[in-house]
């Protein structure tokens, strides 16, 4: 939904960028949420002890959360104990059958800053014995003036996930 990747880059973030940037995630929110009620056996019990945990966000507080035109910023986690974006597992393409894992996203992001900051926590939820095991990664936009070590686009694992989701700064 970017114009280009170049966008992002020291505050050239335009209107339309912030525009899109919003409709793709209460679209995707839309397109995910009314399959997740539908989940059985594994995916149901990862489902359930995840939203125990780490709360579902609702459209209208996902609306609120996300940029606008006059306020810019966004942060799933700011949300009382932080709030996550729950996507319906993919089938599987060969056999029609689900994974066996349930993705939660959230999002933060600052389109008022000189350098943008854009940073996703991904975290894929999979059932072990009686219990939900995470296994997650974050993806960030650069994050300073080109000099740093995380002046690029980039991709971590998280090997800590509810520190990394408890912290504001991700």
């Amino acid at each position: 939904m970017f114009r280009s990747y170049a966008s992002l880059s020291r505050g050239m973030v335009d209107d339309f960028t912030i525009q899109h940037f919003t409709k793709l995630f209460l679209w995707l929110n839309a397109q995910h949420q009314p399959q997740l009620g539908e989940l059985t056996g594994d995916l149901r019990f990862i489902y359930e002890k995840l939203t125990y945990r780490f709360t579902p966000i609702v459209d209208q507080e996902l609306e609120k959360c996300l940029p606008t035109l006059e306020n810019k910023k966004c942060d799933t986690l700011s949300l009382g104990q932080g709030h996550f974006l729950y996507l319906a597992p993919e089938p599987d393409s060969k056999t029609t059958k689900t994974r066996g894992f349930v993705p939660l996203l959230s999002i933060k992001c600052d389109f008022d800053k000189e350098t943008p900051e854009v940073r996703f926590g991904m975290a894929l939820g999979s059932r072990h014995n009686d219990d939900v095991r995470l296994f997650g990664m974050r993806f960030e936009a650069p994050e300073g003036d080109g000099t740093g070590l995380h002046d690029f686009y980039h991709t971590q694992m998280i090997h800590q996930f509810l520190r990394v989701f408890d912290e504001s700064n991700g």
